[in-house]
C-alpha cells in the first residue's frame, strides 16, 4: 500500500514538473532554487557542502538536475 502511495505521489509530482517545464529533462540552478523555494546562493552552498536534497549531474561546470530525481524527492 505504501509503495502504491509513493508511486502516485511521484507520478503527480513528475506530471506537475513536466507541465511547468515542458519538453525539458533537466533544470538549472535558478529553476531548482525556485522549486525548493530557496535562493541560488543557498543551492550552491548545498552543493559545496554535499547537502543538496537532490544530487546534481554536472554538464561541463554547470550543475543540472533531472526532473525525475526532483519528483522522487518532493
Amino acid at each position: 500500500m505504501n509503495e502504491t502511495k509513493d508511486s502516485v505521489k511521484f507520478d503527480r509530482n513528475l506530471a506537475f514538473l513536466k507541465e511547468v517545464y515542458p519538453g525539458r529533462v533537466y533544470v538549472n540552478v535558478a529553476e531548482f532554487a525556485a522549486i525548493f523555494a530557496t535562493t541560488k546562493k543557498t543551492v550552491y552552498n548545498w552543493i559545496y557542502l554535499g547537502k543538496c536534497p537532490v544530487k546534481p549531474k554536472r554538464v561541463g561546470s554547470r550543475p543540472l538536475w533531472a526532473l525525475t530525481d526532483i519528483a522522487k524527492k518532493l
